[in-house]
């Protein structure tokens, strides 16, 4: 049995919805179902149905009304004994959680205490279920009275905290996305409450809609002083102040530049200095415009962040496999921080792995330098000197830097900035490990629904949807590794007369069906060595010769071609 209160009243019992009669009757359910195990007393039930002036039938209409409450669950199996007659009242005899404004009530506390321990996945899914719970008004269409009626408000109450509660954890989380929705309806719904506004500014702001932020502050400004005679307070006033002060950009910072020249006859030594600007720059690589998935590890990191930005520089490790799709991440999450880190965003390779030479820490730090636009006169060439230079310089810009590719925590380390004013991801296919970084993040393979709708971005929904079975075939012979999926699926996607079956069996068979270059960049993915293999390559009918495939073969004969 289901008693529900929040959006109506009803009482689910197996296969049907319990019939609860008049609307004075379901009055009287209701104020059982609002005090579970509770005595209700007669005179409270008149009280509530009949508030200023009772009929002297009054008593005697509300047992009748019980009578016909009693009756109706006698005759389903599960409610009998639900509703007790005890002395001068009744009371309902069934637990809290079968009821839904109890279940909210303890999520909503729960999810609290969770926010609170500082454990945002758990709050969230706490508060989420709470605030789902309600699917309109409590008890909308009973006629309340005055106890019916103090219990919706405060459940009320409870429901916009609980909202407010949630929009915070997804703000916490970098889910300012879902936060504003949540904020608007509230608001929408009660246009005069404050912390609803302050936190709908604040994901706004963080969005990178700073004008949305300022309507919203002139909205609640002026219902305000329009219907109450009042300015906001002091919290929406603070926030305003620092949404509409704009970052001082591009600042002018004197830096002499001393160029002296040889004293030659009698000549004396010239020294000029010069001003340099500091502007916003971005170095990022181009992010893909078809990213899927990751959302814990986005949120994860995201909330880590934004813990620690205001007292330490936020640096995460991201480790795994080649292929695994760190540095896509990193310059996900690199574009989605650089609204609140506006100054510069950098990207270097450290080529920690691969054929090119390990990039050094003092090669690393002039590129950086450069990227931040110093004049190569002014970098320095002792390595301290270089080091102190780049510290000095991420103190005076809101950051985020990428260092991709990485090979070890002493080719990192140098590279760390002192202050609060950055964000640093670092990839890397090893788990670094040194007391002055965070322990890392493995980023694990995709999950089979994320490889398949990355797939179906790259060869479109239709052949998906289409061939299910072998969708999900292709993205497991590719590990579910997101690189190793595009290069398979954009290979597929040129080809309209092959269907994803076609491919699955080639790569079941060990034949990738692939380009030869673009397998050799595939099985460069692979952290083992693959096993000796013969490439024989041909023309496909219906494709020019210079558009061969190579099928690896051990010997075994070639298995035929898709049509």
């Amino acid at each position: 049995m289901e008693i529900q209160v929040l959006g109506g009243l009803s009482v689910q019992v197996p296969a049907r919805t319990l019939r609860l009669g008049t609307p004075k009757q379901q009055a009287i359910f209701a104020m059982l179902a609002v005090q579970p195990g509770q005595l209700v007393t007669a005179s409270e039930l008149v009280d509530e149905l009949w508030n200023d002036c009772p009929p002297r039938s009054a008593v005697a209409n509300v047992l009748s009304y019980a009578a016909n409450l009693r009756r109706a669950f006698e005759a389903c199996p599960s409610g009998r004994g639900i509703i007790v007659r005890q002395r001068n009242g009744y009371r309902l005899d069934v637990p809290p959680e079968l009821i839904d404004i109890f279940c909210f009530e303890a999520e909503r506390s729960a999810g609290r205490e969770a926010l609170t321990a500082g454990h945002l996945d758990e709050a969230r899914v706490l508060l989420g279920s709470a605030v789902t719970r309600w699917q309109g008004p409590m008890l909308a269409g009973i006629p309340l009275g005055p106890v019916l009626t103090a219990r919706t408000v405060a459940a009320e109450e409870e429901r916009l905290l609980a909202t407010e509660l949630l929009a915070d954890v997804q703000l916490r989380s970098g889910r300012d996305d879902l936060a504003i929705p949540l904020l608007r309806e509230v608001v929408a719904r009660h246009p005069l409450r404050e912390p609803a506004y302050a936190l709908l500014m604040r994901a706004l702001h963080e969005s990178g809609d700073h004008a949305g932020a300022l309507v919203a502050y002139d909205e609640i400004r002026t219902r305000l002083s329009a219907e109450l005679g009042v300015v906001p307070g002091a919290d929406i006033e603070e926030l305003h102040r620092r949404i509409a002060t704009p970052v001082p950009t591009p600042v002018v910072v004197a830096q002499p530049e001393r160029s002296e020249s040889i004293v030659r006859d009698g000549e004396s030594a010239a020294v000029s200095e010069q001003t340099r600007q500091l502007k916003p720059v971005d170095h990022l690589p181009r992010a893909v415009a078809d990213f899927v998935g990751r959302e814990d590890v986005l949120a994860r990191l995201l909330a880590e962040t934004r813990r620690v930005e205001e007292r330490v520089p936020a640096v995460h490790i991201i480790d795994g496999m080649a292929g695994s799709g760190k540095t896509t991440l990193a310059v996900h999450l690199a574009r989605r921080l650089s609204a609140r880190y506006p100054d510069a965003v950098l990207f270097i390779d450290l080529c920690g792995h691969g054929e090119k030479n390990q990039v050094e820490p003092a090669s690393a730090l002039v590129t950086l330098l450069r990227q931040l636009e110093v004049p190569a006169e002014q970098v320095p060439v002792e390595f301290e000197a270089k080091v102190e230079l780049w510290r000095r310089e991420l103190a005076r810009r809101r950051s985020v830097i990428v260092l991709d590719n990485a090979a070890s925590s002493e080719q990192i380390l140098p590279l760390l900035p002192t202050e609060p004013t950055a964000v640093v991801l670092v990839t890397s296919r090893r788990r670094l490990a040194h007391p002055d970084v965070a322990p890392s993040q493995t980023l694990p393979v995709m999950n089979p629904e994320e490889s398949v709708d990355l797939l179906a971005l790259t060869v479109g929904r239709a052949r998906v949807d289409a061939e299910p079975e072998a969708a999900a075939e292709v993205v497991r012979q590719c590990g579910h590794l997101p690189l190793a999926i595009r290069l398979a699926g954009a290979r597929l996607a040129h080809r309209r007369n092959w269907r994803l079956a076609d491919l699955a069996e080639q790569m079941t068979a060990g034949a990738p069906a692939l380009h030869s270059s673009t397998w050799r960049r595939r099985r460069a993915l692979s952290p083992k060595p693959s096993p000796p293999r013969t490439n024989l390559c041909r023309s496909r009918p219906g494709e020019s010769s210079g558009s061969s495939v190579c099928t690896p073969v051990s010997g075994s004969a070639r298995r035929p071609s898709p049509p």
